[in-house]
């Protein structure tokens, strides 16, 4: 088994070494947690256990697949107790289980009894946006590198994220190089199913070019707005106006409209205010309760925690809400309105410090 270092914070490439490494060894572990915002990796990285536990075909006869919260942890110990089907192994995947939610602990109590005494042809695994590790769940899988195996899809540095783009554009036959790369990482955002998405639009539009440049990109290409508009927030949270109006600036360079922006400022505030009661819950209960995206809670949360009060909040959302009206009662231009706001807000976070 791998042994894992005690560096706080491997890179993702350590990590994906690492994993790679039990994978290859055939030595596998009883189970496997595959978790994190990076759906594109948590999808390549299921397929890859699969195949290694089921072969290329993933046998389905030995596959049982839980998600979503419409399953009982009786369900999944019957299915665990019984044997493979002529092969080596059976394999029990959760995927976007709610069994990380607050009103299932019941069900992932009893699953976290029962785990470490399962057969030992079954093997369970897991891909989840996020987990608790804290929880009898995770913990009682035991130790990772012993009879645990995991990865963590997320904090991908932008180093690996600009080789991988490259390499993507390579494999079309295609280049992307200097500014042009830099254009699209601003465009495409950090999601990595975004930045596929968005990379094939691009291939398929260049036709018989072979190197993207920068019209390419904004011909085609669509902004990533609400990664910018989180981390405007996060700044003014920080009561820091110059990171701020930087970011404004950043987002005027990608062409995003004003109004667009100050849209989004009213919303995400409106978000905070449901959120901020809610925040000793996690964050798929609080996705539940508010209808607001769990990854969305997630990227909120940094921000939420800077706020003292509701009141606080409730003050913010009221600047948003009047630099909205003024510019569309056509008392300023969106522009004015906007620069005017992120001032006020970052007035008001210093001032109620």
């Amino acid at each position: 088994m791998p042994s894992y270092s005690s560096k706080a914070e491997p890179s993702f490439l350590e990590r994906q070494q690492e994993f790679n490494k039990v994978l290859e060894s055939g030595a596998f572990t009883s189970f496997f947690m595959i978790s994190g915002e990076q759906a594109y990796l948590r999808n390549q990285y299921r397929d890859k256990v699969l195949s290694a536990l089921l072969g290329d075909a993933k046998d389905q006869m030995n596959l049982t697949k839980f998600t979503g919260t419409g399953f009982a942890a009786k369900d999944v110990i019957d299915i665990a107790e019984t044997l493979p089907f002529f092969a080596e192994r059976r394999v029990v995947l959760f995927e976007n289980t709610g069994l990380w939610a607050r009103e299932m602990t019941g069900e992932a109590d009893k699953l976290a009894d029962y785990f470490g005494t399962q057969p030992e042809t079954t093997i369970f695994v897991f891909s989840e946006p996020t987990i608790d590790r804290k929880r009898r769940l995770y913990t009682r899988m035991g130790k990772p590198g012993k009879s645990l195996t995991v990865l963590a899809c997320e904090n991908v540095e932008d180093s690996t994220l600009r080789k991988w783009i490259q390499g993507r554009f390579r494999k079309a036959g295609k280049t992307i190089e200097g500014a042009s790369l830099a254009l699209f990482r601003q465009y495409a955002g950090d999601d990595m199913m975004n930045i596929a998405s968005e990379a094939d639009k691009l291939i398929s539009f260049i036709g018989e070019k072979t190197a993207v440049d920068t019209a390419d990109i904004k011909a085609i290409c669509t902004p990533v707005i609400q990664d910018r508009i989180f981390d405007l927030i996060d700044a003014i949270a920080a009561g820091s106006n110059s990171d701020a109006i930087g970011i404004y600036l950043d987002m005027v360079k990608l062409e995003t409209p004003p109004q667009v922006i100050l849209v989004l400022l009213v919303r995400q505030y409106n978000r905070f205010l449901q959120m901020k009661d809610l925040q000793s819950l996690g964050n798929d209960e609080i996705a539940s309760k508010t209808g607001i995206q769990a990854w969305q809670v997630r990227k909120a949360r940094p921000a939420l925690a800077k706020y003292r009060s509701t009141a606080q909040i409730e003050r913010l959302l009221d600047l948003s809400v009047s630099a909205d009206a003024d510019y569309k009662s056509g008392k300023m231009s969106d522009k004015i309105a906007l620069e005017s706001l992120i001032n006020a807000l970052s007035l008001e976070v210093i001032n109620g410090k």
